[in-house]
């Protein structure tokens, strides 16, 4: 498969002249592309490449994703979010430790 200017696969729609100011997530689709007809090429071609920066100007202005890329992204939330709270409760939980400020030195903790 033909490499883009920015390292990434291209799909059969066409290439950018220039190469994208700005960090791309998966293949990168013009939204010149989107018109004449080849918008449904685009989200064919979305199946198999799960996700597509899609550039005007060569810049990047939205992401295409599969709807699995996008479940996926969800679940790592989700997890991301389990996990933060976990630890704040932990974090909690150690403060509340005895009841005692843990900022502060117990007595004789300091020679």
């Amino acid at each position: 498969m033909e490499r883009g200017l920015v390292g990434q696969p291209f799909s059969p729609l066409g290439t950018i002249k220039k190469e994208v100011s700005a960090p791309a997530v998966g293949d990168v689709v013009s939204v010149s592309d989107f018109g004449g007809g080849k918008a449904a090429l685009i989200f064919a071609s979305l199946q198999g490449s799960k996700q597509m920066t899609v550039v005007r100007y060569n810049r990047p202005i939205g992401v295409l994703l599969s709807i699995d890329a996008y479940t996926q992204l969800l679940k790592k939330i989700e997890e991301l979010q389990r996990v933060v709270q976990e630890g704040k409760t932990l974090c909690m939980q150690v403060l509340s430790l005895s009841g005692k400020d843990l900022a502060q030195p117990e007595e004789g903790a300091m020679g």
